[in-house]
C-alpha cells in the first residue's frame, strides 16, 4: 500500500556550517552568495506494505530509509538550480539517485511562492527494491517483475506565509509522473504520485532581519 500519511516535525535551522530543513539535514562544505556545496542526508518516505491485500501475501515489506550524498546549488536573478546525488545509507534499496531541480521565487510581502520542476534518475537497485517483484514473491495476479533504471519528473510549488514576526504557515505540493519502468510494475496502480505538506511553525531569534526563508 503506497497511499500513506506521515506526521513530520519540521525543524528549520540554518547555521554557518550545519543545517536542518525538516526531512533533510547536512553540513555546508562551501558556499558564497551564488554557489554552495553541502553534504546531505534525506529521509525517503517511499515504502510498500502488504496490508490486507491477498495478492501481496508473499510480498516482503519495502521500508523507508535514509539517503545520503551531496547537493550543489547555484542561484541568481534567474532563479536557482540544484543538483543532488544520494545513495542508501541503511542498506535497504542499496541504490542511487540523481536529481536536478529548477525553482523560481517570488517574495510578495509576507507571502513567498516558489514553483519548481525536478528531473530524478533512479538506478535499477532502487526501483527494483520498491517496485520489483521477485519470483519467490510472485503468484496468481502478481507476476514477477524487475524494473530497470527510471527517470521521473516532478512539478510543484512551495508557499510560505508569515502571520507574525515569529509564526508562519507553509504548504508544499508536488506531482510526480513516473517513468514507464515504474508504471509497469504490478505493485503500481497509478501513473503518478501527489505529495502535500502543510503545517505551521515558530521562528526563534530576530527573524525580521533574516535574508531568506529556508527552501
Amino acid at each position: 500500500d503506497m497511499d500513506t500519511w506521515d506526521l513530520v516535525p519540521l525543524y528549520l535551522y540554518e547555521g554557518k556550517f550545519l543545517f536542518a530543513h525538516g526531512t533533510e539535514f547536512g553540513a555546508h562544505l562551501f558556499r558564497n552568495d551564488t554557489f554552495s556545496v553541502s553534504a546531505l542526508a534525506r529521509y525517503r518516505f517511499t515504502r510498500v506494505q502488504a496490508g490486507d491485500n491477498p495478492l501481496l501475501i508473499d510480498l516482503e515489506d519495502r521500508d523507508q530509509t535514509l539517503d545520503g550524498g551531496l547537493t550543489a546549488q547555484v542561484r541568481g536573478g534567474w532563479g536557482q538550480l540544484q543538483a543532488d546525488w544520494l545513495t542508501d545509507m541503511l542498506g535497504r534499496h542499496e541504490g542511487q539517485e540523481f536529481s536536478l531541480t529548477y525553482r523560481y521565487r517570488w517574495d510578495l510581502g509576507d507571502l513567498m511562492l516558489s514553483p519548481f520542476i525536478t528531473s530524478t534518475w533512479q538506478d535499477s537497485n532502487l526501483t527494483g527494491y520498491y517496485y520489483g517483484v521477485s519470483p519467490g514473491e510472485a503468484g496468481p495476479g502478481l507476476p514477477a517483475y524487475q524494473p530497470g533504471s527510471a527517470n521521473n519528473f516532478t512539478y510543484g510549488i512551495n508557499a510560505w506565509y508569515r502571520l507574525t514576526d515569529h509564526v508562519f504557515l507553509f504548504a508544499n505540493a508536488g506531482f510526480t509522473g513516473f517513468d514507464s519502468e515504474i508504471r509497469d510494475s504490478p505493485l503500481m496502480q497509478d501513473s503518478g504520485q501527489t505529495e502535500v505538506f502543510i503545517g505551521a511553525g515558530y521562528l526563534f531569534g530576530n527573524v525580521r532581519k533574516a535574508d531568506r526563508v529556508p527552501d
